[in-house]
Formats: C-alpha cells, structure tokens, sequence
C-alpha cells in the first residue's frame, strides 16, 4: 500500500539545490514516533523543535501511519484546518 501510494523517488530530486527551506517560513507539523528502530525518536524531537514544529509524538514503531492510522489522520487534519501560527505541542 504505502509501495502503491508514495511511488518512486526520482534520481532529480537529489541533484535540486534548495534555496530556501519551506519550514523556516510555513508552519509545520510533525508525527513523531517514539519507538522508531529506523530514526532516533530524540533527533526526530530535535529536528521538529528547530523547525518550530506542532508536534505529535505517538508511541509508535517507524510506520506510524499503519500503526497509528486513527492518530495520524488526526495529525492531519488539525494541521489542514489549523491557522498559520506553528509551534504548539501536543503529546499522546
């Protein structure tokens, strides 16, 4: 499913130089998983507080989506209806 949906990455896509980083000017949402084996849960905690991120931590393995579908489309949503003033934390 994820195979289905996410599909391949193209090779351009690494060799693009980034100008700017969306997350210094956008508000940003962050779903971190608290038991992920494949990224530290403390350097997911690290990067979503640089980027002032609302953060969502879900005692979760790395696919959080697939363990954690319920809480994930929450994250979502809340994100989609939320106003442009990033930063809050919620923890569950």
């Amino acid at each position: 499913m994820i195979t289905a949906k996410q599909g391949p990455i193209s090779l351009k896509n690494l060799d693009e130089k980034i100008k700017s980083a969306a997350w210094r000017s956008k508000p940003v949402w962050y779903v971190r998983a608290s038991q992920d084996m494949m990224i530290d849960p403390a350097g997911e905690a690290y990067w979503a507080k640089r980027m002032n991120a609302t953060t969502i931590s879900l005692v979760s393995s790395h696919v959080a989506m697939l363990s954690k579908p319920k809480e994930v489309a929450a994250a979502i949503l809340s994100a989609a209806a939320a106003p442009s003033k990033p930063g809050k934390v919620a923890n569950k």
